[in-house]
């Protein structure tokens, strides 16, 4: 069965770590827990990216930019440097730490050269696909464990 294409996979990892950055942080530091796990510089520096985004596209057309959120415009490093200093209300997803950030790590020497359209080669694109229907996995099982309705989470990847 085929895994993920690079672009995909990127998308899929990424979107992943956000969702669940949102939900776990807010359950451990309530609503202003962006505050709470994040400089404030680079929180600065998110809001101007999407400022200046909404601006940019807005002008051309656009009707609605739909990333609202700041963490929608950090940068992986950053996503991994949040998951390196609060790893404990990300566990319950993601397991533990010394499993899963070196496959973070990993996956982060691989995406700019995915994200600069660069060529893989083949087990480097199968180490990405596989690392992230691996963190995909890990948070939608554990999504579907937080509806208190006890509601299934639909994520469709492809």
């Amino acid at each position: 069965m085929p895994g993920f294409e690079p672009s995909e996979a990127l998308i899929v990892c990424e979107r992943a770590l956000r969702q669940l950055f949102a939900h776990a942080f807010a359950e451990k530091y309530g609503p202003d827990w962006l505050g709470r796990v994040a400089q404030p510089d680079r929180i600065v520096a998110w809001r101007e990216r999407r400022e200046e985004e909404l601006r940019r596209r807005t002008r051309k057309g656009a009707l609605e930019v739909p990333e609202r959120h700041e963490l929608a415009y950090a940068e992986f490093h950053d996503l991994l440097r949040i998951a390196e200093k609060h790893w404990e209300p990300l566990a319950p997803a993601l397991g533990k730490r010394a499993q899963t950030l070196p496959l973070l790590r990993r996956f982060e020497s691989l995406r700019n050269t995915v994200a600069h359209s660069r060529q893989l080669l083949s087990f480097e694109a199968d180490l990405l696909s596989g690392i992230a229907g691996e963190v995909g996995n890990r948070v939608t099982i554990y999504m579907t464990t937080q509806d208190p309705s006890g509601e299934h989470y639909p994520r469709i990847d492809a």
